[in-house]
């Protein structure tokens, strides 16, 4: 299973989290929420001089950099989240847990061939309507996740279920939405 992320996105690393809770791997691929939501008629958010200065592109890009280094990527993606849901966020601090998460140091070079895989999720992404985050894809399903609040851990796993069966079972259903 794709999941579409954003670092910047609360409903994100909350699904983050659940799925680390429940050792649940899937395929995190950057989707950049601030260029779907972009109003102007400028280069696009990873095409910017200054698109390494924007932490949440910054977070995605090393992301790719790590997992193009063969390095703990899932270690990378959950620090980086859990430094994110702390508001400690910082390119500098960004930079060496995708470092340590690499287990070498990760140059300009790498990091523009980052921006370069995130550029492509993210038009995989748009290719497949994908308009927020969380989308998790499975096959030919797609549907974008925002949960109210984490699953409790004796809940966890039939909430995932649920959601995985509604997915992938239940294609006619477009949206179910709470009142409140």
């Amino acid at each position: 299973m794709d999941v579409y992320f954003d670092f910047s996105c609360p409903y994100s690393r909350r699904t983050g989290r659940w799925w680390r809770e429940l050792d649940e791997a899937g395929r995190w691929r950057p989707f950049v929420l601030r260029e779907s939501h972009r109003e102007d008629d400028g280069p696009a958010e990873w095409d910017r001089d200054d698109a390494l200065d924007r932490v949440s592109v910054l977070a995605l890009a090393l992301h790719e950099a790590v997992e193009a280094a063969g390095g703990d990527t899932a270690s990378y993606r959950w620090r980086a989240m859990d430094a994110f849901d702390a508001g400690r966020v910082d390119g500098q601090a960004l930079r060496r847990l995708a470092e340590d998460a690499a287990g070498q140091s990760l140059d300009d070079e790498t990091l523009r061939e980052g921006l370069s895989r995130v550029a492509r999720s993210h038009q995989d992404a748009v290719a497949l309507q994908v308009f927020g985050t969380p989308t998790l894809v499975e096959g030919d399903a797609c549907a974008y996740l925002k949960l109210a609040e984490q699953p409790s851990p004796d809940r966890a796993r039939a909430v995932h279920d649920t959601v995985l069966a509604v997915l992938s079972g239940a294609p006619e259903v477009a949206e179910i939405k709470r009142p409140g």
